[in-house]
């Protein structure tokens, strides 16, 4: 049950802020989390930020992440500068006409991103890099 109550309070936090709270409630109450319980925290900071920037979803397929999103222009800024190619399918007609609907954009991993601990740090870093923290500090 408080499993279930953890899993909770971490899905309904909406803004990294909230989650941060959470997590440190977290470590608060159970101490330091074991390594699996931290990952899932990197996770689920993942998954936060993705849908506060308008990333429908995110996938892994092989070696390629995929991005989906009806605004692909986000998530080539989040690859700028990145190892590895980034392209995006689904983006413009043939017309060179922006379509309407989603986008797939598609990044193909290097080497050095291949274990999922070293992708997910690169991720969470190049998202906040693009969303920084909500909270402000009062005078």
């Amino acid at each position: 049950r408080r499993r279930l109550e953890t899993y909770r309070r971490l899905s309904d936090s909406m803004t990294p802020d909230d989650l941060a709270k959470t997590i440190a409630d977290i470590v608060n109450a159970y101490g330091d989390a074991p390594p699996t319980t931290a990952d899932l925290f990197l996770l689920v900071e993942i998954r936060l930020r993705c849908t506060l920037l308008g990333i429908e979803s995110v996938q892994r397929r092989d070696s390629d992440i995929i991005f989906r999103s009806d605004g692909p222009d986000v998530i080539q800024k989040l690859l700028r500068g990145t190892a590895g190619s980034v392209r995006t399918v689904g983006e413009r007609d043939a017309l060179g006409t922006r379509r309407e609907g989603l986008s797939e954009v598609f990044w193909r991993l290097p080497a050095e991103l291949h274990s999922t601990a070293a992708l997910s740090k690169e991720l969470l870093r190049r998202l906040k890099r693009l969303q920084p923290s909500t909270s402000t500090k009062s005078a």
